[in-house]
């Protein structure tokens, strides 16, 4: 074989590799969307059978969307050294989320208008829904994350919002490390302060009220081991799984076995394990080796999550969470139980989202960029 083969072929490679991890972000947008919308008629009891605990921890699905975003970001923009770099970045990373992240709140905005009116009245109730709006279209909430009344799920694209204006400082401190030894110290040490940020809060001073929680659960700081994670995996990544050209990509099957073994282990156990503990760091190893695997993994796994299907729904799993609350207002505006009928219908709406993604700004962090980090 000759080398531009053997260089085609492993482009191809990984090619593959990274749309399994594309479609992996629809995987992480749909259990999302289980966790919020999912009538008990389909899951059954969430604390009974193993898809019933699987859903009910949907809500740790953002932490895979945050370990990746890092992942991504390190990989395609690497270290950010100059100040017209610095702008590029902010402007793409604004082009790509923006347009979409205001529409949602647009979207959600007539159900926000009733509840103020009905609680307020027309005048007042008017003047509150429009501050929020105001508010959260400069994406205040990752500074204060009890403001959120519009579209709920906007609360992680204000977080990342934050990480993407000290990207620049962050990646270039945590992409200058070289030694194996310290990458792995370092991401035991996120994962550590994940853990234990919620954890000694509640053992200081017990259950928190809504608004302390709320900064935990929503706040870009507590948020941001989640974030470096990704970084520093992608760092990792660089590096190649052990024995990459004999066992390499069946040690990668391996550690993302594990890593959903560990999701559903937490699953099937979190009515013993603290509830902050589960929302904000827990399963952090588990979607970083998920991450991890699936882009040094080959063979039938990688080409299955490549299928152009998964693909096109993995490129608008943005949309797909965002709008994904507003549109089930809609249907259930009490947010009571739905017939599967109707919550088969209100699934068709991914399809909407994948023409909303496509019409939007194209996302300017597509794959075929791997800077040497």
């Amino acid at each position: 074989m000759t080398t531009t083969a053997i260089s085609a072929v492993g482009d191809r490679v990984q090619h593959i590799r990274f749309n399994a991890l594309t479609s992996l972000r629809f995987a992480a947008a749909a259990w999302v969307v289980l966790y919020h919308t999912a009538p008990a008629s389909l899951t059954g009891d969430r604390n009974a059978s193993i898809g019933g605990n699987l859903v009910g921890i949907g809500y740790t699905g953002v932490g895979i969307f945050f370990v990746l975003s890092g992942f991504i970001l390190a990989l395609v923009y690497g270290r950010i050294t100059s100040w017209p770099a610095a702008k590029a970045f902010l402007i793409a990373r604004f082009a790509r989320i923006y347009p979409a992240y205001l529409m949602s709140l647009l979207i959600d905005l007539p159900r926000l208008f009733l509840w103020r009116i009905e609680k307020y009245g027309d005048v007042f109730g008017v003047t509150l829904a429009l501050v929020t709006l105001s508010l959260q279209a400069l994406i205040l909430p990752a500074f204060h994350p009890s403001v959120p009344a519009l579209n709920g799920p906007t609360w992680s694209i204000a977080v990342e919002v934050a990480w993407y204006l000290t990207y620049p400082l962050t990646a270039a401190c945590l992409l200058r490390v070289q030694r194996t030894s310290t990458i792995w110290f370092l991401l035991a040490a996120f994962w550590a302060i994940a853990i234990a940020v919620p954890m000694g809060l509640e053992q200081t001073w017990g259950r928190l009220d809504t608004v302390a929680e709320a900064q935990v659960k929503y706040g870009a700081l507590p948020r941001f081991p989640e974030f470096a994670v990704g970084l520093l995996l992608c760092k990792l990544y660089h590096k190649g799984p052990p024995g990459r050209s004999a066992w390499g990509p069946a040690f990668a099957l391996l550690v993302g076995a594990v890593s959903m073994g560990a999701i559903v282990f937490v699953a099937l156990n979190r009515q013993h394990i603290p509830y902050l503990v589960v929302h904000n760091g827990l399963l952090i190893p588990a979607y970083a080796g998920l991450i991890w695997a699936l882009a040094n993994c080959d063979g039938a796994v990688s080409a299955i999550l490549a299928h152009p299907a998964l693909v096109l729904l993995g490129e608008a799993s943005y949309s797909i969470y965002l709008l994904h609350m507003p549109l089930f207002y809609w249907v259930a505006p009490a947010q009571a139980e739905i017939e599967l009928a109707t919550y088969a219908v209100y699934l068709c709406g991914p399809p909407g989202n994948v023409l909303c993604d496509r019409a939007a700004v194209p996302d300017l962090d597509r794959w075929p960029v791997e800077r040497g980090l």
